[in-house]
């Protein structure tokens, strides 16, 4: 090989390699995917001041297609009764296994003020209905995919009810 020819070389071989490497079926996701389910596993508060909390929110993201879910980041909002509690975004990189869940964690804001009105609000009521929401990054897509999930939390409960 004539030297003047080495760089002209080493130059297919990396173009050759970055097409591959794009192409791999492991980054390749179907053009329709059945939407995550995302449920709200748990609450830990942080910290707390005047004006702003930080909690801890715990989610449980499904998988329910057959290829694995490379999620890049999210963004989502929690209501309690219906009015808004908290929201946050996350640029954390998990994948969620085809067919399968993976639990992760995220900070939450909520405003103070908000948490205590809904907090009197709450009463002696024990259950109160929540909804979450929001939309989940993936990579390899341009169209984020988006989720939603409603359900109650007991807040008086010991945790021994079914």
């Amino acid at each position: 090989m004539t030297p003047d020819r080495f760089p002209l070389r080493a130059l297919a071989l990396a173009a050759a390699l970055a097409l591959g490497c794009q192409s791999s079926p492991e980054t390749e996701l179907p053009a329709e995917l059945e939407p995550a389910s995302v449920r709200l596993a748990d609450i830990v508060p942080l910290d707390a001041g005047l004006l702003e909390q930080r909690v801890r929110l715990d989610l449980r993201v499904t998988n329910p297609n057959d290829v694995a879910l490379p999620v890049r980041g999210l963004r989502y909002e929690l209501l309690l009764g219906g009015k808004p509690l908290a929201r946050g975004v996350s640029p954390d990189e998990f994948v969620v296994p085809s067919l399968s869940d993976a639990r992760i964690s995220t900070t939450a804001m909520a405003s103070s003020v908000t948490l205590m009105r809904q907090l009197r609000a709450l009463g002696k009521r024990q259950v109160s209905s929540y909804s979450l929401s929001g939309d989940l990054f993936v990579k390899g897509r341009s169209e984020p995919l988006p989720f939603e999930h409603t359900g109650e939390i007991d807040f008086w409960s010991d945790g021994t009810n079914p």
